[in-house]
């Protein structure tokens, strides 16, 4: 017959059980992660002169959502360089 504490105690232990330590990752010397350039409209606004229809950006620079529909809303180009 269960005592008071002994059912939390049989629930926490088949809790516990999946749960077990996880082993130590390997180590291995980490890559410094990679910096890319997020444009957003404000940037590409105050960057493009009156009367551009062609915006250059690196290969791999992220372009907001935002930016994307003001760019298509003017009608101007985007070329990603090539590296």
């Amino acid at each position: 017959m269960f005592k008071e504490g002994d059912l939390a105690d049989v629930f926490l232990r088949h809790l516990r059980a999946p749960f077990a330590p996880a082993k130590a990752p390997e180590t291995r010397a980490a890559k410094p992660p990679r910096r890319r350039i997020f444009l957003t409209e404000h940037e590409i606004k105050k960057a493009l002169t009156q009367g551009t229809s062609r915006l250059t950006i690196p290969k791999d620079a992220i372009v907001s959502p935002l930016a994307q529909d003001w760019l298509a809303l003017k009608g101007i180009a985007v070329h990603r360089l090539e590296e």
